[in-house]
């Protein structure tokens, strides 16, 4: 494996919690976001702000991380910010009767990657926010792909104990 890689995980519903044992390099404790995408990267899927639908080809991913790893999904509609279990649009907390997700990530000496998907339905206010997406974000490795993948695996058979 890549001696890059830092740590790396699977999550998915039902287990909630942290990708990583880490905190923030920076000493604010604020967020290592990685660059403007990767070629690689792949954001597919549905999502809509407030009932405008936004295309596939206008959203863009960024992982980062902090405490947790994260993945920004930005869009002309706003910044969709998921970490630890949490959705936030523009930094403001959503509301979700639906999050239904299942990801992994990693952290790298110079950024982060993510990998997942997500489906929710949420509310800010009386704005809605809608999705069905799967995003491969932050120019994931053969070797990093190989090591979530062997770590969903292992969820997933824990899951069934």
């Amino acid at each position: 494996m890549r001696a890059s890689v830092l740590i790396a995980c699977a999550l998915s519903l039902p287990l909630v919690g942290s990708c990583s044992n880490k905190t923030s390099d920076h000493p604010s404790g604020g967020s290592d976001v990685s660059g403007s995408g990767d070629p690689s990267d792949v954001v597919k899927g549905t999502l809509s702000i407030d009932g405008s639908a936004i295309a596939a080809s206008d959203m863009t991913c960024r992982p980062g991380a902090a405490v947790h790893i994260f993945v920004n999904i930005v869009t002309p509609k706003g910044t969709l910010h998921v970490e630890d279990g949490k959705l936030a649009l523009d930094g403001e907390p959503l509301t979700c009767e639906k999050f239904e997700r299942s990801w992994g990530g990693g952290r790298r000496p110079h950024g982060a990657y993510w990998r997942g998907t997500l489906a929710f339905a949420c509310v800010r206010g009386s704005q809605h926010v809608d999705g069905d997406l799967q995003i491969d974000c932050g120019g994931i490795t053969a070797d990093e792909r190989a090591s979530l993948d062997a770590n969903r695996k292992q969820t997933l058979e824990q899951q069934k104990n």
